[in-house]
């Protein structure tokens, strides 16, 4: 997409940590600006929100990341994309998560949980739904709660065989299995 380095490592605490944050910042600048722009279409500027959001919160610029995110789930529902509205719905949650606002985080979590569990069409995003409420979990130190969730994000993991997603949750296991 760009060429700034956005790529990034999991800490102790499974939070993720930008491997260039001057990097990363330039593409939460160059996204800021495109969005800016009104040539942007609609997906478009879904995209860059969601984006926006995710690296604004790896750089604790939480208040960015949560404004960016509630556009991006506005945009999505006034779309007509469930998929979307998902997708930015588990990032904002991870943003309250961050903040330790966790009620806020459940809630959220909760209910996507509950829409990929009961509309096919989200079923995908299970996986990823287990692995960010195993985390919530992991921050509270409810160690068990997050290794049960952390096992069911596994077991669809493994079924897409999508090696960084195995390994991620992995690692997630493996950290809160010291701590218990």
């Amino acid at each position: 997409m760009m060429p700034f380095d956005v790529s990034y490592h999991f800490d102790a605490d499974l939070r993720e940590v930008a491997n260039a944050p001057d990097e990363m910042q330039a593409m939460v600048d160059w996204l800021q600006t495109q969005l800016e722009c009104s040539d942007c279409d609609q997906q478009t500027r879904l995209k860059y929100l969601g984006l926006l959001g995710t690296y604004a919160r790896i750089l604790h610029s939480f208040s960015v990341a949560e404004i960016a995110l509630q556009q991006a789930i506005a945009l999505a529902q006034s779309i007509g994309s469930d998929r979307h509205q998902l997708i930015n719905q588990i990032r904002l949650a991870h943003v309250y998560q961050w903040q330790q606002h966790y009620a806020t985080a459940q809630a959220l979590f909760d209910s996507a949980l509950m829409r990929c569990q009961t509309q096919p069409e989200l079923v995908d995003f299970l996986d990823f739904v287990y692995q960010h409420l195993g985390k919530c979990k992991f921050d509270q130190a409810q160690y068990a709660e997050a290794i049960d969730l952390f096992e069911a994000a596994l077991a669809i993991r493994l079924n897409k065989g999508e090696r960084s997603l195995i390994e991620s949750t992995q690692l997630a296991l493996t950290t809160a299995h010291r701590l218990t």
